[in-house]
């Protein structure tokens, strides 16, 4: 080998870039950026990172199709829970329904008219609903035909009966008055 004749300065200069160069590349936090400084003059360079993401990779797909394989469950299992949820709330609801017809008394018709009320007012409880299709429309009050007397006075009400003799002798009573519907039967002449 040819020998080479350096000066003491040049060698000193090479002795101290030497030495920097052995701290920057041993230090953890500027070797990355050594390396990095070094893979832009030389792009074939593999760098502590490039190595370790080669090393980390299969372990970062692995992860990556575990978290889509449970991401897909839990869509599953939202789904099924939504499905469950919606048919216990129509089962909740035919039995709300089922309740107002056989506790009280509500046809097919009324029921429709209480569901009707539940959409028009967003009411989500059917028994809510047919409180208020109640109050809303209530049961007429039954009055008494005109001819009827508001009061019972068996002396003076007494047309055509002896309703004295009823309460005097209601055997008696009875007999006489099967005997006059028989005759008025028989005879055409209804009383």
């Amino acid at each position: 080998m040819a020998e080479v004749v350096v000066e003491e300065a040049e060698l000193n200069t090479l002795y101290a870039a030497r030495k920097l160069l052995e701290q920057i590349n041993g230090n953890p936090q500027t070797r990355s950026l050594l390396t990095k400084a070094i893979k832009v003059h030389y792009p074939n360079t593999r760098t502590d990172e490039d190595v370790a993401a080669e090393v980390a990779q299969p372990y970062i797909d692995q992860v990556e199709a575990t978290a889509s394989r449970m991401e897909a469950m839990m869509n599953k299992l939202a789904e099924r829970d939504a499905r469950d949820s919606e048919n216990r709330q129509i089962a909740e609801m035919d039995g709300a329904f089922n309740r107002l017809k056989s506790q009280h008394g509500y046809n097919d018709e009324g029921i429709e008219q209480v569901k009707r009320l539940m959409v028009d007012r967003s009411i989500p409880d059917p028994e809510a609903a047919a409180a208020l299709f109640e109050r809303l429309n209530p049961t007429p009050v039954q009055t008494r035909s005109s001819w009827e007397p508001d009061r019972w006075n068996l002396e003076s009400d007494a047309v055509d009966h002896d309703v004295a003799g009823l309460f005097a002798n209601p055997d008696k009573w009875e007999d006489a008055m099967i005997g006059k519907i028989l005759i008025d039967e028989r005879s055409g002449h209804n009383a």
